[in-house]
């Protein structure tokens, strides 16, 4: 019966697609946000890595309020947009499917980056500079060697917000306003 209502046919293409959504976003922004803090050399390394992952420290209803807050008609996002004067109304980003992406992105970037730094552990300097020696442009080194040893985490990090994505309740209910 679940699979011939369209009502219910319907819901179960929106949680997917939202799944999709989510996930294509945290990947384009964790991705390189993870390659990043994985390269990187620099003395705060661990200070950078523990801003990146401490929305986890936080609870995702929290989170949720202040995503809330800040997408309202009201909200500081609206409010910035119409003091530098880039709209004159206010943006639907509350109540919306819009808003719920961006809730559960930010909520679910750390996993994202988390499981892609996790994943990232084989792809040495050895490897990269190996690939350089052997005269491979940054494309072809990024193309051949650094994306397939950072698939791993990739393919972990895309399954992990997928499926809490389509798992999540509250943030869809609250920040879409029941319409989402």
């Amino acid at each position: 019966d679940v699979l011939t209502d369209a009502f219910s046919l319907e819901l179960i293409v929106r949680t997917l697609w939202l799944g999709v959504l989510v996930t294509a976003f945290a990947f384009l922004l964790g991705y390189p946000l993870a390659l990043f803090l994985v390269r990187t050399t620099s003395r705060w390394k661990g200070i950078l890595f523990a801003l990146a992952l401490a929305p986890l420290l936080t609870s995702a209803v929290v989170r949720t309020f202040g995503w809330i807050v800040l997408l309202g008609n009201d909200g500081v996002v609206n409010g910035a947009l119409r003091a530098i004067g880039l709209i004159e109304r206010p943006l639907p980003l509350a109540n919306s499917m819009t808003g719920v992406v961006i809730a559960l992105v930010e909520i679910l970037l750390p996993y994202m980056v988390l499981a892609v730094a996790t994943g990232s552990s084989r792809l040495g300097d050895a490897v990269l500079e190996a690939s350089a020696v052997l005269g491979a442009s940054r494309w072809t080194t990024f193309t051949r060697v650094t994306l397939p040893l950072t698939l791993p985490g990739i393919l972990t990090g895309c399954l992990l917000v997928f499926v809490l994505t389509i798992s999540s309740f509250i943030t869809p209910a609250l920040v879409g306003g029941g319409r989402v």
